[in-house]
Order: C-alpha cells, then sequence, then structure tokens
C-alpha cells in the first residue's frame, strides 16, 4: 500500500497527490467547526494517542516525537504557519493540512532521513520517499559550516510507527 493510501487510512485524511516538498499538497478538509482551519499541535497530539509507548513532548506551541530506533519528528506554530522537521530537516508550512500530512509521513514506513555526518557530527538531512520500492530524495536541509575536510559518514533512520 502506498503512503498515500497509507496515510488516508491511519490518519483519515485525503490522499495526497505527490510527493514533492515532504510528500504534500494534500487537499484541504473542513475540521469538525466547519473551517479549514486547525490546530495543527491540538490535532497531533489528538492522533498520537493511539500510540501511547511513543515518547512525546508536548509544549504551548510544539510537539515532537521520538519512535524507538527511529529519528524525532517535531512541529511548531509560528503564528500563521507550522515548521514540521525530522532531526535536523525541517519545512515550513503555511497550510496546516499540509504540515499535518508532512508530520505523519515522518512516522511512517516510507519515510527515510539521509544524515550525513562529517567528524561525528551532523550537518546533512535529506527526506525521502519510497515510491515503487526505491527511495526517492524529497528534501535536503544542510549546515553552512561544517568540518568539511572530516570524512562523511551516511546513516538512514526510518520510523514505522504509522504502518501500511
Amino acid at each position: 500500500m502506498a503512503f498515500f493510501d497509507m496515510v488516508c487510512n491511519e490518519w483519515l485524511l485525503k490522499p495526497l497527490k505527490s510527493v514533492a516538498r515532504c510528500a504534500k499538497a494534500c487537499a484541504r478538509r473542513p475540521s469538525v467547526n466547519g473551517t479549514s482551519e486547525m490546530n495543527i499541535i491540538g490535532e497531533i497530539e489528538n492522533r498520537l494517542k493511539k500510540y501511547p509507548r511513543l515518547l512525546t513532548v508536548v509544549k504551548a506551541n510544539s510537539i515532537s516525537v521520538k519512535p524507538e530506533n527511529g529519528f524525532t519528528v517535531w512541529a511548531t506554530e509560528n503564528g500563521g504557519s507550522c515548521t514540521v522537521g525530522f532531526e535536523g530537516w525541517h519545512d515550513e508550512f503555511t497550510d496546516p493540512e499540509e504540515a499535518f500530512s508532512c508530520f505523519a509521513w515522518g512516522l511512517s514506513k516510507e519515510c527515510r532521513l539521509e544524515v550525513t555526518t562529517r567528524g561525528g557530527k551532523p550537518h546533512k538531512w535529506v527526506a525521502q520517499s519510497l515510491e515503487n520500492g526505491q527511495w526517492i530524495n524529497s528534501s535536503t536541509t544542510g549546515l553552512i559550516f561544517f568540518p568539511f575536510w572530516r570524512r562523511a559518514k551516511i546513516i538512514y533512520k526510518q520510523n514505522a510507527v504509522i504502518n501500511s
């Protein structure tokens, strides 16, 4: 089952159309009160109640989840926008549905994080999506200053909290 169908079944969202910019481009759906606005942190916290064994930290405007043997997935509300991140990788969203879908994607087995370290320090994060059995780079975040003279080591991390 593809990520798009899996998120639809597990987190009850409409199917996503593409994996561009963190597998988003989700159609907006009305919330309970009939608008498309939502409290993304509250919505994520509510959906995570199905997974009581996850280490979840909730603050006033942020939430982070650290699955065992995986990578941290986090979200922060910034007024009219929301930043979603996987460890050092991050993306900014103005559409709460897209932010929510990206957060769910980070917890799925259809997402993988390629982390490049130099001298034991991570400096580059590539979010990858699984398409037709192949990992496709979706988006990259990197640091400007890092020990470029040190040998690069690539580590792959994956969560499988949301299963298809």
